[in-house]
């Protein structure tokens, strides 16, 4: 049997965490079959940057490229090991196919197609399970499907790569998974273990992080993430966007699909772009949680991990004054929020820089936002977080702002800056900065 070299780039949140945890699994199963899988790590998730580590190095500035003894190493062994095919699996190879094609110009590169709002939206709930994300899920008015432009300039290059475009849809999976429709493309069958590895949140366990994350978690990030993946109280699925805006949107992307398989000749495709076309928005929630929801999930938590839940308040308690998008959170934890005093007084805030901004342009969240990160640049985080405030209280939704202001308290170690707050010291402070 001839030599076959298959690298599963992906790309990411399509199942290539499921995919590779049984791959890891069954390595010995697909030795015995002809197929050499090299081993990787996984986390306590069972999630891993599949065989990454095989292939490519890390740069000094935080980059992934290709390694040529890595990929000499991996030749020899697959000579050595009598196996018939070559298997790679990690997302981190989709935007280095180019890269790797230079390498292994025999190779075939998998890479799976997936309706892009579904892709943002499970992106964003990544953000938030994993990487401490707080602010809202947006969608830019000039969204499109910008895999699409890389993938032309796949197909366009010349020598091309050998890549199969499979689409991420289960109505169109060869044998209903996407580990049976990968299988199905070795000429294997698929073994019956099929897992699920990295299982999204309920919309309330996805607002509850999303708040928890306002908070310098720490190690209680990843533990949390692992309780709140099996929480089954609140909306599975949903969606963060209006049904209108979903319709507008899906249809932009439909028109794109179509243009890519006319210009690349991929008729095969063309039930993807249908799929596309047909599939319905899941059931629309607004970005906010009220409190009943908020004291559910924390009743939940306290229930399955008493000493988590005891921790995060305990955390609370340490950070009593950080603006939250609803401040129950705190209370839902059995802790009382720390009172800031009177808000700001916008309309004397108002008349003061009024007075202050000659040429300057902007609105008074904008004025005072940039008025304190210069304060801060400048090591007076007390008066930063002043101004930061009184940003906050004409923008009580801005994110940019929140997440500074909870910043500098945090900086602070929660503790709650002077109260003497005086327009007459600050007016000298600002005339000082404007004549500079």
């Amino acid at each position: 049997m001839p030599k076959r070299i298959v690298i599963h780039a992906g790309p990411g949140k399509t199942g290539t965490s499921a995919i590779q945890a049984v791959l890891n699994d069954q390595r010995e199963a697909l030795a015995v079959r002809g197929v050499l899988y090299p081993k990787h790590d996984m986390d306590s998730n069972r999630v891993s940057s599949g065989n990454r580590g095989a292939l490519l190095d890390r740069t000094d500035d935080g980059n992934w490229t290709v390694s040529k003894d890595k990929v000499n190493t991996l030749r020899a062994r697959f000579e050595a090991s009598g196996c018939h095919t070559l298997l790679l699996s990690s997302e981190f190879f989709f935007r280095r196919i180019p890269g790797i094609h230079e390498h292994f110009p025999e190779a075939e590169f998998i890479a799976y197609l997936r309706h892009p709002i579904e892709l943002e939206e499970s992106g964003y709930n990544q953000r938030v399970k994993r990487h401490d994300r707080t602010s809202r899920f947006h969608l830019p008015d000039d969204f499109d499907y910008r895999t699409l432009r890389y993938v032309s300039r796949l197909l366009d290059a010349s020598p091309a790569p050998d890549v199969v475009l499979r689409p991420y849809a289960k109505p169109l999976f060869t044998g209903g998974t996407i580990l049976a429709d990968l299988f199905a493309i070795l000429g294997l069958d698929a073994p019956a273990e099929d897992q699920v590895v990295n299982p999204s949140y309920t919309f309330e366990a996805l607002q509850f992080k999303r708040h928890a994350n306002h908070f310098p978690l720490g190690r209680l990030g990843p533990e949390l993430d692992r309780l709140l993946q099996r929480c089954d109280i609140g909306q599975r699925p949903y969606s963060l966007l209006t049904p209108q805006r979903y319709a507008e949107l899906n249809g932009r992307v439909v028109d794109q699909l179509t243009e890519f398989l006319e210009r690349h000749a991929l008729d095969g495709l063309a039930t993807f772009r249908d799929h596309v076309a047909a599939t319905p928005p899941r059931p629309y929630h607004g970005q906010d949680i009220g409190a009943d929801a908020l004291d559910e999930i924390a009743r939940w938590v306290k229930r399955e991990a008493p000493q988590l839940h005891g921790l995060l308040a305990e955390l609370a308690g340490k950070f009593p004054n950080l603006s939250l998008p609803n401040p129950h959170y705190y209370r839902c934890l059995g802790v009382a929020p720390s009172e800031d005093g009177p808000a700001p007084d916008r309309e004397t805030i108002a008349a003061l820089v009024a007075r202050l901004r000659d040429d300057a342009h902007g609105a008074e969240a904008d004025f005072c936002r940039e008025l304190a990160l210069y304060l801060e640049d400048r090591g007076d985080l007390e008066a930063a977080s002043h101004f930061m405030a009184a940003a906050h209280a004409f923008r009580p939704n801005g994110e940019i702002i929140r997440g500074k202001l909870n910043d500098y308290r945090i900086r602070s170690g929660g503790e709650r800056t002077s109260r003497s707050f005086r327009f007459r010291s600050l007016l000298i402070r600002l005339r000082g900065m404007l004549s500079r």
